[in-house]
């Protein structure tokens, strides 16, 4: 089965009726390069650094003008004593260096998750566009009943726990003037894959040809090229264990985000050396990989909480879909944990640190694997540390870095996580209660009243589309809705709109693979024009063609760049007239709907909390309400 991309791709059309949730696991495959497929060259170009010398891959082996440094170590790799801990730097090395020629290409262990082949069937009946759904999607979906892992599930290949390298991708003209742009180095794109913190790879996507292509159309500037480097990061529960018992023993909560902003030290560090400018760095994720720049950016809970503490290490972001399904069950987390010790076969932390990486990867597998429908067992949680109060809080209250933004929706962004028999207040409150078992009453029956209503006369599809529009707004919209209204002077917000507009749709379009048919090439290239002209200018205007349209900031009438006007149905060409497949329209974000998940209503400190206190709740709101008026 093909696996690591089958939530988070892209989608595309087989035909009117068929849904087709296309993936690029043959791209992911062929950037693991081997001698065979990347001929070594003598005369390629070598950086040295303080630990290797690393050696370019041959830029027509990618028929393009850039160098390759591929598979670059960037931390100590998280293996014994290091293992479910904090990443921590590599330490330089005294006398000769070792070289690395970036042959050797290796992904974090990662699974699927079995609920994933069933949101595709759904998908494929749901866009028949019919009233009524098959009898079978009424029925609960379950582990225990439906897709219970067994030792036949196929694996990804090339896993291995010492696996956080990163590539930098750099155009030959850059490369060849390092040494003469002391003044004008070269502008910095650090890419961070989605893949609900469980699956996916620095590779995911094939690379940045399309967007170096789109970057350089324009004669009348002095047009700048930048360079992209693409990172992996632990997945499942070798970057995301969590619990009491975990934490305790010695286990480093959200290790994931650590692995992260320890790249962002190597490049700040080392991007010079391939004539990169280490102070204009944007960074850019796609739906796990933007919720974890939205982690970033409220790290410590903002300039006003974590004073003395470090901001974060770049200058604008991208985020694109910043999905995050809030972890804030302490004992859900705990129950995984042991879970987990069990499926490894020991009983406590140290035991585990020593175990068998093969009985690791499997104990992973399984427990991500068996991850409850629309769900993911691991995740970024609370640590009262970095990530300090739900995110959703954070941004109601400004507890938030400066940064400049760009910040993007799909249309229907809940879609994929919709539990099929979900239909009902009823169900959807047992739905929510099953993962925020703590989620306040009064609030509850808020959500229930007022704020998502269900009509009883609804039918199947409509009721999916009601419960929809719930999930889209709680784990994709309300944060984009958050972060525009406290980013507004600096953000850009732009929405996808295109059919069938489900989660990850526009990841496409920032790659351009050139196979897929259902991407039209020129309308792909005037988005990716957009982003790559904020990357190495902070103003997707700056490298725009005479022709493209203007994209106003957010707080210019609260208004976004809108791609795909009109929603078109299957079979309908897209978007046919390339100049009016796009334009500035007003924010269709929900006021109430956001600024219901805003005052994080699933989240009860005095029990998802690992301080023991009463009425943490109202002590955290008031702490920051205070400082918020202050600012």
């Amino acid at each position: 089965m093909k696996l690591e991309v089958l939530l988070w791709a892209s989608v595309a059309l087989a035909n009117p009726l068929r849904l087709d949730i296309n993936i690029h696991v043959d791209e992911q495959k062929s950037s693991c390069a081997t001698e065979e497929t990347q001929p070594l060259t003598t005369n390629l170009p070598v950086v040295e650094l303080l630990y290797e010398k690393h050696r370019a891959s041959p830029p027509q082996v990618f028929n393009q003008s850039f160098y390759n440094f591929s598979n670059i170590p960037y931390a100590q790799q998280p293996i014994g004593n290091l293992r479910f801990k904090a990443a921590k730097s590599i330490e330089p090395i005294q006398g000769e260096l070792p070289m690395n020629d970036g042959q050797k290409c290796v992904v974090c262990p990662q699974s699927q998750v079995g609920w994933v082949p069933h949101a595709q069937d759904f998908l494929k009946d749901y866009y028949e566009f019919n009233k009524n759904l098959d009898q079978k999607w009424s029925y609960k979906i379950t582990p225990k009943d439906n897709y219970t892992w067994t030792e036949n599930i196929d694996a990804v290949q090339n896993m291995d726990e010492a696996c956080l390298t990163l590539d930098v991708m750099v155009p030959k003209r850059i490369y060849d003037k390092r040494d003469d742009w002391a003044g004008y180095p070269a502008p910095v794109m650090v890419w961070f894959f989605g893949g609900g913190y469980v699956f996916g790879s620095k590779h995911l996507f094939g690379g940045p040809a399309g967007l170096f292509n789109a970057s350089n159309q324009l004669e009348d500037i002095d047009e700048q090229d930048f360079i992209f480097v693409a990172v992996n990061y632990r997945l499942g529960a070798f970057g995301w264990l969590a619990g009491d018992s975990f934490e305790k023993a010695g286990g480093f909560e959200n290790a994931g985000l650590t692995d992260q902003n320890v790249a962002l030290d190597w490049v700040k560090e080392n991007i010079a050396f391939f004539g990169g400018n280490p102070y204009d760095i944007t960074v850019v994720g796609e739906s796990a990989g933007a919720s974890s720049i939205l982690q970033h950016l409220a790290a410590y809970g903002g300039p006003r909480a974590g004073r003395n503490k470090p901001p974060p290490k770049f200058k604008r972001a991208i985020l694109q879909s910043p999905a995050l399904s809030p972890v804030s069950d302490r004992g859900r987390m705990e129950n995984v944990y042991q879970s987990f010790l069990k499926e490894v076969g020991v009983k406590d932390f140290d035991a585990l640190q020593k175990a068998d990486t093969k009985d690791l990867i499997r104990a992973n597998s399984k427990t991500t694997y068996e991850s409850p429908y629309g769900q993911f067992n691991y995740g970024p949680v609370i640590d009262e540390d970095y990530i300090k109060y739900p995110i959703h809080l954070q941004l109601k209250y400004g507890f938030m870095w400066p940064a400049d933004i760009m910040v993007s929706y799909n249309r229907a962004e809940g879609l994929l996580f919709t539990p099929p028999w979900v239909r009902s207040r009823a169900e959807l409150k047992d739905y929510i209660l099953s993962a925020y078992p703590h989620f306040l009453d009064e609030e509850m029956n808020t959500l229930l009243d007022s704020v998502y209503p269900y009509d009883a006369i609804l039918s199947a599809v409509e009721a999916v589309n009601a419960t929809s529009q719930v999930l889209s707004d709680f784990v994709v919209k309300s944060n984009v809705y958050g972060l525009t209204q406290h980013y507004r002077y600096s953000a850009f917000e732009y929405k996808f709109n295109f059919f069938p507009g489900i989660h990850g749709q526009d990841a496409n379009w920032t790659f351009g693979p050139t196979g897929d048919k259902n991407v039209n090439k020129e309308q792909r290239e005037r988005f990716q024009r957009y982003l790559t002209s904020y990357i190495k200018w902070g103003d997707p205007n700056t490298a725009k063609l005479s022709e493209d349209k203007d994209f106003e900031f957010y707080s210019d009438g609260q208004k976004h760049m809108q791609f795909g006007i009109a929603f078109l149905a299957p079979g309908v060409p897209v978007a046919p007239a390339l100049s009016t497949f796009y334009g500035m329209l007003p924010d269709t974000l929900n006021d109430t709907t956001c600024n219901f998940w805003l005052n994080a209503p699933y989240w009860d400190p005095d029990k998802d909390s690992p301080e023991n206190s009463v009425n943490l709740r109202t002590k955290y709101e008031d702490q920051m309400s205070q400082a918020h008026v202050e600012i």
